[in-house]
């Protein structure tokens, strides 16, 4: 899977479409393929805004088959505009969270759903927090009940590695996409601390479970901590599992 990884990277720099599109087509693995294909669309859209050419690159964005890929396109142009600091720039990357806006459902119906909406929340950290702040409250509910749900079914599913005795096990590393919603979130979680951290200590006492409370606020704390060792030489550690227990 790395080797496959490291290909569709090199390919994503090519300039040549067509000789790109070449190469993708000779790699064996279906799946791989596909990614190699999305990673260089998405590396195309990129250099087209860069060269100046936005509504070249909306176009782009437009002509994606899948609605997430879309809206993560839309959310990523929109924050690199706004890291520009211009006002022209600022005033574009708000269109373009509109865009981003208008292609997911405020009330998610489904994971899928939710998800895109999630990135909706990610683009607003950072070009309008007020926003993300406001599209983010009801979400916490969801993830509450999701929450839940699952240390109730935990209890019949001896697999099921997020919860040790009822309770919640923090993944400092190693969460993945497909596990639980709270850690799936957690660089979102993370932005919005950033954006306003006395808003979101407020918003991690709506979590009902008091473990879930505890790990977001330790998730915003961890955001911070980043930012801090940026630049430094440090050997760290290398990360593990911090079990919320009574």
């Amino acid at each position: 899977a790395s080797a496959y990884q490291s290909v569709s990277n090199k390919i994503a720099q090519i300039d040549d479409e067509a000789r790109a599109k070449k190469l993708i087509e000779q790699i064996p693995d279906e799946k791989a393929r596909q990614n190699a294909s999305e990673l260089y669309e998405s590396a195309k859209i990129s250099r087209t805004a860069k060269d100046g050419k936005l509504e070249e690159a909306k176009k782009l964005i437009g002509s994606l088959s899948k609605k997430k890929t879309q809206i993560f396109q839309l959310v990523s142009l929109a924050i690199d505009f706004h890291k520009k600091g211009t006002e022209k720039d600022r005033e574009t990357a708000v269109n373009l969270m509109k865009d981003a806006k208008a292609l997911a459902n405020e009330y998610p119906e489904d994971e899928e759903e939710l998800n895109d909406l999630m990135e909706i929340v990610k683009g607003y950290a950072t070009v309008n927090p007020d926003e993300a702040f406001r599209i983010f409250e009801p979400i916490v509910d969801q993830i509450n009940d999701f929450v839940q749900a699952t240390a109730i079914l935990s209890k019949y599913n001896r697999r099921n590695q997020n919860f040790k005795k009822g309770e919640l096990v923090m993944k400092v590393n190693g969460y993945s996409w497909d596990g639980l919603l709270l850690f799936r979130y957690i660089n979102h979680i993370q932005l919005l601390g950033k954006a306003d951290l006395n808003r979101m200590s407020s918003f991690s006492d709506k979590f009902g479970r008091s473990d879930a409370r505890i790990i977001v606020k330790l998730f915003v704390a961890q955001g911070f901590l980043k930012d801090e060792k940026k630049g430094e030489n440090s050997s760290g550690s290398s990360g593990g599992m911090i079990f919320i227990e009574n």
